[in-house]
């Protein structure tokens, strides 16, 4: 997709991917697969994959599901994200179904290791009083997130 907004759009090599909820949670390993990505937002969405805490926790994994989560579950893979995408997460603070626990374990986490030098790339935002729901707030942060990382 990326290739050919770039040959008939003429948008810039460099992109950003805003995902919602399930999506966004695999959104920042879209960046290790597409290093074109430069600019995340994962709004309602979580880099720990098994959720703890949540009212929906995972169900029972199948192999092809666990060797998965082995090779891409972002707070366990954190080697991964050394070219430094910038990464914002946009989180319910009431959320239950997808707790921003782990949205903000992984950041502190990268900010200690491989963000040492650039921690701004990373944010986690909590819209207090928000359960599991994207909100307008949220999408004015996601705009000005890629505007901030994406500027010419």
């Amino acid at each position: 997709m990326l290739d050919w907004a770039v040959q008939h759009l003429g948008v810039a090599e460099a992109a950003g991917m805003g995902v919602i909820s399930a999506g966004g949670d695999t959104s920042a390993v879209a960046t290790e697969l597409e290093r074109r990505i430069d600019a995340v937002v994962a709004a309602i969405a979580t880099a720990d994959w098994l959720r703890p805490g949540s009212f929906e926790p995972p169900g029972t994994p199948d192999a092809a599901a666990r060797a998965c989560y082995e090779r891409c579950n972002p707070l366990t893979q954190l080697a991964a994200y050394r070219p430094t995408p910038a990464i914002s997460f946009q989180n319910g603070g009431e959320d239950r179904q997808v707790p921003p626990d782990g949205s903000q374990r992984f950041v502190a986490a990268l900010r200690r290791q491989v963000y040492a030098r650039g921690p701004e790339r990373l944010d986690v935002t909590l819209h207090d009083g928000v359960a599991h729901e994207f909100t307008d707030a949220g999408w004015a942060n996601a705009l000005a997130w890629f505007r901030r990382h994406l500027a010419p």
